[in-house]
C-alpha cells in the first residue's frame, strides 16, 4: 500500500479486522457486483469514502479481491472500477493460465 503524498486522503487500518457487511469488498466476495465487475460503496465504513471492489474470479469462485479507497470528492468510480475491473480479469487469467 503506498500512501497518498496530499494532506486529505484515507488512511488504512493496517491489521485491523473489519466486517464484511456493508463494505466494497464483502459485496464482491458474495458476487454483488455491477455491470462494471466491481461493487461500489460510498461511505460504507467512513463518511466522505468510496471503495471499488473487483474481484478476482478463478474456477467460478471469487479467489481474492482488489479494493480501492479513496476520498469521495477525489475518486473518480466509474475510472476506477474500470481499472479495476481490468486488473482483476488479468490476474485471474494469470493463475488460470
Amino acid at each position: 500500500m503506498t500512501p497518498s503524498p496530499r494532506a486529505v486522503r484515507h488512511v488504512s487500518w493496517l491489521g485491523k479486522v473489519i466486517p464484511r457487511r456493508g463494505t466494497a469488498v464483502g459485496a464482491a466476495f458474495r458476487g454483488l457486483v455491477g455491470d462494471g465487475g466491481c461493487a461500489v460503496v460510498e461511505g460504507g465504513l467512513e463518511p466522505d469514502t468510496t471503495a471499488v471492489a473487483a474481484p478476482i474470479t478463478v474456477d467460478g469462485a471469487v479467489a481474492a479481491v482488489i479494493n480501492v479507497v479513496g476520498p469521495t470528492f477525489r475518486v473518480d468510480a466509474r475510472a476506477v472500477a474500470a481499472a479495476a475491473a481490468e486488473a482483476a480479469a488479468a490476474l485471474a487469467r494469470s493463475i488460470t493460465g
